[in-house]
């Protein structure tokens, strides 16, 4: 039995009780997030603070607005932070002209965005399907 308000409750009506708070608890987190995103989506968000420059320096990457020129996994890759890391972490990471392949022929399939920097579609590069 749980007291609440000086009324005794069931375990049923505890966990219920539970429940809505962790509910409205999820609602505010998800209201944060969802200003959040809008924030990055426009490209303005809060300065990215508490970490390395390096790590401060991808986050800025990862969050650019553009998705033309935001860098993709293989770009990120070749950064020489994210290689260092990978490497004291024991990861294997392709080589770098490997990488360099491998973005090339990404790059050739172009995010289109709208003049809002949204997402509008993809255009395929030559020698590419869809």
């Amino acid at each position: 039995m749980l007291r609440c308000g000086g009324e005794r409750l069931p375990d049923t009506r505890r966990a219920q009780a539970d429940h809505g708070r962790t509910h409205a608890g999820r609602n505010a987190n998800t209201h944060v997030q969802g200003a959040l995103i809008l924030k990055i989506l426009r490209g303005k968000y809060p300065p990215v603070v508490g970490y390395s420059p390096d790590v401060s320096d991808v986050i800025k990457r990862c969050l650019t607005q553009n998705a033309n020129r935001r860098p993709n996994t293989y770009k990120l890759l070749l950064l020489p932070c994210v290689r260092q890391k990978a490497e004291e972490l024991g990861i294997s990471v392709p080589d770098q002209q490997s990488l360099l392949a491998m973005a090339e022929r990404s790059s050739t399939t172009k995010v289109r965005t709208g003049p809002n920097g949204a997402v509008t579609g993809r255009s395929v590069g030559l020698g590419q399907s869809r």
